[in-house]
């Protein structure tokens, strides 16, 4: 009899043991409640974070285009030699060059606008004078309504002010670029937060 009750008994820590392994896992409906909650989270996650993106994206190319006039003004006065900043509003791009003898090359790298970020200007091409003396110029960056601004490139060569840009209401963070001319200052003025 001894032997039958040793039997059971390890019946009984081997069933046990299938037991604890059968609790261990997951069940079909547990593995599905984990996945629809992860989706509404990068559901409601990623609009905010490509909201993010564009944020930064703005803040940085504002800062790029403002250095790059800075280094442009400095480097006309460095080399006697005028150099131009031009844009591409219609692939989104742009670009230095240098203008001596009648002949210009460019003269850095072209850089792209980052999707979502969108460029208004008051002229264009930029020019850079060898007295340290630059272009009036006001350069809008924004993000919002792209198509509204597409025909603002119309008004390129054109003086315009902020007044005419009809509607600003759905556009955001939008970022200025202005240079005063007979000093060849740069001053990039920040969106307000509210």
């Amino acid at each position: 009899m001894i032997s039958i009750t040793g039997m059971l008994k390890k019946k009984r820590k081997v069933s046990s043991m299938f037991d604890i392994r059968k609790s261990a896992g997951f069940t079909l409906l547990e593995i599905m409640l984990v996945v629809i909650i992860i989706a509404v989270i990068v559901t409601i996650v990623t609009p905010r974070f490509h909201k993010t993106v564009t944020t930064v994206n703005l803040a940085n190319t504002t800062q790029d285009i403002a250095q790059l006039m800075r280094y442009l003004r400095c480097q006309s006065v460095t080399e006697n030699t005028m150099f131009q900043l031009k844009f591409d509003l219609t692939n989104k791009k742009y670009y230095a060059q240098k203008s001596s003898g009648g002949s210009s090359s460019t003269y850095n790298e072209v850089k792209k606008i980052p999707e979502g970020v969108n460029i208004a200007l008051t002229l264009n091409p930029v020019n850079f004078y060898t007295d340290g003396s630059v272009d009036k110029v006001k350069i809008y960056l924004f993000k919002g309504n792209q198509e509204y601004f597409k025909d603002m490139g119309k008004m390129i060569n054109k003086e315009f002010s902020v007044g005419q840009i009809q509607d600003l209401s759905d556009t955001e963070y939008i970022y200025t670029i202005t240079t005063q001319p007979s000093i060849g200052r740069v001053e990039v003025e920040t969106p307000k937060q509210e």
